[in-house]
């Protein structure tokens, strides 16, 4: 496909140096293409139900967007710290297609660019305005396309139709019938498609793109942890606690903590 337009939307960035992360392993769906490198340490990554693959330290993983990831954090052996940095984004193509509907990517960066995305992660860290943010993100887009795949009958698929559906209404009640509704399948073909494209059921990943949500909202919001989960959907609070605890292994005021002391350091 010809690309005559494109823009960079939704874009967040982030980073955390820290002990005592080795092998937590977090697993999510997220709204946004992520693009993330382990500086010190290195992660296991896995798309669905994929195997998991090893970044090495100072390597990358991509994870698309709307699609179960796992993480699982390893600390530098020497160390026992590691120290990682990330940006989330989307990429709106010819103004109707984000980079997910038209093309896959490696799930671990090919290590002959491993240098190249160091070089435009570092542009993007030490950016001192918007256009010098900018030249880095397009310079990680650049990188990006020259290793995607052209998918191919991009289209209004069932399982794009509910994944779009999530998206835009993830913050109301949603049931498995919803979103059979939505696919025009049954509930058993639903469920049989999500586990052979996802690797999960239709609320499993409901309940993750939710409490993935739910960490951008820790990360780059001060709104009560209890307010949080109102937010996304998850309207009893203990049962937000618990489901958070047992994806990220940590508490959400615990994870807020972690990844919010970098905005106090710099």
């Amino acid at each position: 496909m010809k690309i005559k337009e494109l823009h960079m939307e939704n874009i967040h960035i982030g980073q955390f140096n820290e002990k005592n992360l080795d092998n937590i392993c977090h697993q999510k769906v997220l709204s946004t293409l992520t693009v993330a490198q382990a500086v010190e340490g290195s992660y296991d990554f896995a798309m669905g139900a994929s195997p998991l693959r090893n970044t090495g330290e100072g390597g990358f993983f991509i994870a698309p967007a709307q699609e179960l990831q796992t993480i699982v954090h390893h600390a530098n052996p020497k160390s026992g710290n590691m120290k990682a940095r990330w940006v989330f984004f989307n990429m709106k193509i010819n103004g109707q297609y984000t980079q997910d509907n038209l093309f896959t990517f490696p799930t671990i960066l090919p290590e002959s660019l491993r240098d190249a995305m160091h070089r435009e992660f570092e542009g993007l860290f030490s950016a001192d305005g918007l256009l010098d943010r900018y030249r880095a993100l397009y310079g990680i887009g650049k990188i990006l396309l020259s290793v995607a795949e052209e998918k191919e009958n991009v289209g209004n698929s069932p399982l794009n139709r509910v994944l779009t559906h999530i998206e835009r209404h993830y913050a109301k009640p949603i049931t498995v019938a919803d979103l059979a509704a939505v696919a025009n399948l049954s509930q058993p073909r639903l469920f049989a498609l999500f586990q052979s494209k996802l690797g999960t059921s239709p609320m499993a990943y409901l309940n993750n793109y939710r409490l993935s949500t739910a960490e951008s909202l820790l990360i780059h919001t001060d709104l009560p942890i209890g307010q949080i989960g109102t937010c996304v959907g998850i309207q009893d609070g203990n049962y937000f606690n618990k489901l958070f605890r047992k994806t990220y292994q940590t508490a959400p005021s615990k994870f807020r903590k972690i990844y919010q002391k970098q905005k106090s350091t710099d």
